[in-house]
């Protein structure tokens, strides 16, 4: 075999498994071709290594605000394999530009195992037509403007309404009324601190019951579900952790706790809080409910031994 040829094959077989891999996202337009403002379907499809987080694209910002997205759509998994998974994502979009618009590649990321894995779409062309006018039509005077009588049905919600105002009214009048003076209510009794665990483990199941995530309120979750965690953090270890950055929290805390676990635990947790936050990553479903069993999980290991007892 000749040199020139054994590099052309050593250089094929190193390369080639990024090739295939840049092959992994797949995006389709249906119909490639739509009237101005008239909805299509964005459709996006990967295969990344099963394990790890994808890092989806913002279809606006990627096409320079030349799309609109009418609808997000959350990643879905199709198929799930022992070493692969298949992901699709459908987007419902419009374009308010007569123009065939250019949709550049659309870039991915993949973290796993702390190796990050950069692939992107091929680039597609989206036809976007204007309504045609006929200019030279015959002319026809606007029709005058006529008033239509009100009907009953028409009425009727306002009527309840106003029902339901007067007496809403009537009720805060009748209790004022009745409310006693301050001077003849007894002071209340402030009760007794209750334990910084007890605090976090009720605010935790408190944001389960909301199913924030479920309404696609994934921001709000997140800063929730890191905030009850932060102020815990605070009162059980003494660290400041509602003032801190992620990193400065996780610089302070290993010398208040060594437990590498549950160190481990709360890491995840708030880096996860940072991409969606700052990041605009979307987790997938599984993963929203995974970060809410790692903070309970996080907090009932650092339970301090003393309240274990009783």
């Amino acid at each position: 075999m000749s040199r020139k040829v054994f590099i052309i094959l050593l250089s094929w077989f190193c390369f080639w498994p990024l090739a295939a891999f840049s092959q992994q996202a797949t995006l389709s337009i249906d119909p490639q071709e739509i009237l101005i403002g008239s909805p299509a379907q964005m459709m996006i499809e990967v295969e990344v290594p099963a394990g790890g987080i994808t890092i989806w694209p913002d279809v606006e910002e990627a096409t320079d605000n030349n799309i609109e997205v009418l609808r997000f759509g959350v990643p879905d998994t199709i198929t799930k394999g022992e070493h692969t998974l298949s992901l699709r994502q459908i987007h419902s979009i419009t374009a308010w530009k007569d123009d065939f618009i250019p949709i550049p590649p659309l870039r991915f990321l993949h973290i796993a195992n702390g190796d990050t894995i950069a692939f992107a779409t091929e680039a597609q062309l989206f036809q976007v037509k204007g309504i045609e006018v006929d200019m030279e039509g015959l002319y026809k005077d606007i029709k005058p403007l006529f008033s239509i009588p009100y009907t009953f049905r028409e009425l009727y919600p306002y009527l309840l309404i106003l029902l339901a105002l007067a007496i809403i009214t009537f009720l805060i009048i009748r209790y004022f009324k009745k409310a006693k003076t301050p001077e003849e209510t007894p002071a209340m009794t402030e009760k007794p601190g209750v334990p910084a665990h007890i605090a976090a483990i009720s605010g935790l199941e408190t944001l389960k019951r909301k199913q924030l995530w479920q309404k696609g309120e994934i921001k709000p979750y997140h800063s929730e579900l890191t905030d009850i965690l932060r102020k815990y953090v605070s009162r059980r270890f003494h660290v400041d952790a509602i003032e801190m950055t992620t990193s400065e929290v996780m610089h302070f805390l290993p010398h208040r706790l060594t437990d590498e676990d549950a160190l481990g635990l709360i890491r995840s947790i708030l880096e996860m809080a940072d991409l969606v936050k700052f990041a605009r990553f979307k987790p997938l479903p599984d993963e929203h409910a995974l970060m809410m069993d790692r903070a309970l999980e996080f907090v009932k290991s650092t339970i301090p031994e003393e309240s274990e007892k009783e």
